[in-house]
């Protein structure tokens, strides 16, 4: 009996510790370390009517996601703690769940190890009428609360904020047709390029490696909801455009 409850005890130690590190935020491809800080400068114009709510018709994306980087599922808690709510608009924070609310908030879902995707971050703000907004983000599993990962993410917007960097819709465009989700591209440089699926929670449900300048991909099997096709070039974020799959 005394090594059966030694080996039990010591079990959900090793699981403990091995959660300690389980979590990292990336951003733009990059792992930031604990309790970084960000800011995202570039907005994104949305004339396609795919909002839920027209108004808020355009949105800086964060590209910050989160992986497990444990060998096992984690139940895991997030906060959203509003630093500078905007007096315009509104914070989406997807978790398993998505609300778009500017207060504080927790969410909880399960994710699965090896480089998961399961965060979406964005602002939603009506045209010019952009300001700064900050929240912070804290995310910890739930068997071991303690330990938690965190990242500050500022909303910056000033006379140099760009628009996506891809200069029209035209360059990235993105459509549905009947049952089948449309991404045409034109590039205007040679690079290593890809374009890369998610859907509204953050997950990645399609990438594909350009070998072109310029075509148009084709996406089957979508479920009804919103998506979010992004191009990039490396892991460099070129743009990104949002799409309603009706």
């Amino acid at each position: 009996m005394k090594r059966i409850y030694i080996l039990i005890i010591t079990s959900f130690a090793f699981q403990i510790g091995m959660f300690a590190q389980d979590f990292a935020f990336y951003h733009n491809g990059v792992k930031l370390e604990n309790n970084a800080e960000i800011n995202v400068t570039e907005y994104t114009e949305e004339n396609d009517g795919t909002t839920s709510n027209p108004e808020y018709n355009e949105y800086f994306e964060s590209n910050v996601v989160l992986h497990n980087e444990s060998p096992m599922t984690i139940n895991g808690a997030m906060t959203q703690e509003v630093i500078l709510s905007p007096q315009s608009g509104y914070l989406s924070f997807c978790f398993g769940n998505c609300v778009l609310t500017n207060s504080f908030y927790t969410l909880e879902t399960s994710v699965a190890p090896t480089n998961t995707t399961a965060l979406h971050l964005t602002y939603f703000v009506p045209k010019n009428m952009y300001e700064t907004v900050s929240a912070k983000y804290s995310v910890y599993n739930k068997l071991n609360p303690t330990v938690v990962t965190s990242v500050t993410i500022t909303y910056v917007y000033t006379n140099n904020t760009a628009v996506n960097s891809v200069s029209t819709t035209k360059d990235f465009n993105v459509y549905q047709t009947g049952d089948l989700l449309n991404v045409k591209f034109n590039i205007s440089e040679n690079g290593d390029y890809s374009v890369h699926l998610y859907s509204l929670t953050g997950s990645e449900i399609y990438s594909r490696n350009l070998s072109d300048v310029n075509g148009n991909i084709k996406v089957a099997g979508l479920s009804k909801g919103i998506y979010f096709a992004k191009l990039k070039k490396g892991n460099q974020l070129i743009a990104t455009r949002k799409v309603m799959m009706r």
